[in-house]
């Protein structure tokens, strides 16, 4: 069991309350190297998609998944109301699918190269990527400007090869 010390400066405390100013927590937070990956959707019958960095495991048994999606996210709303997704995890292969994604300008032409099967009654389905789930959701906690999704996994699948990382702005891969 760890032990919890109480922090007795005044100073420290009051620097707590304050927080750090949002270019600097941003910056601090470039730095946390994450994997990425497509979260995709039906919204009433139009292929909707986010690219994410917050997806984690949160439990094996049950199997569940965690992420978050900010509220101005384009397909924040369809996954609220459908409660159905696939999300795949990408690989460096996947690197244009990414762009695609990350760039607000290019989501027109998000599901229209021949990587993308149209035609799954439960989400649209990208081929590429190292880890395919199909995710229901169980629960949804608001938080700020964000939506935590707790998911139940029904299926999963996966593939070899190296992951593609998003780290200090840039995607990038992991060094041998």
């Amino acid at each position: 069991m760890g032990v919890v010390l109480p922090i007795h400066s005044d100073h420290a405390n009051a620097a707590c309350a304050l927080g750090p100013d949002e270019a600097t927590l941003k910056d601090a937070l470039s730095r946390l190297a994450s994997g990425l990956t497509l979260i995709t959707c039906w919204d009433d019958g139009a292929p909707r998609g986010l690219i994410a960095t917050s997806l984690i495991g949160l439990s094996v048994e049950p199997p569940r998944l965690l992420f978050s999606v900010r509220h101005e996210a384009s397909a924040h709303d369809a996954l609220l109301r459908d409660g159905r997704y696939a999300a795949t995890i990408l690989s460096t292969n996947d690197l244009a699918e990414a762009e695609r994604f990350a760039n607000a300008a290019g989501a027109p032409e998000r599901f229209c190269s021949s990587d993308w099967r149209l035609d799954d009654p439960f989400a649209p389905r990208f081929s590429g990527g190292l880890a395919s789930f199909d995710l229901r959701t169980e629960h949804r906690i608001g938080a700020e400007t964000h939506t935590i999704f707790i998911a139940e996994v029904l299926k999963v699948s996966t593939r070899r090869g190296p992951p593609l990382v998003y780290f200090e702005r840039t995607f990038t891969t992991l060094a041998d």
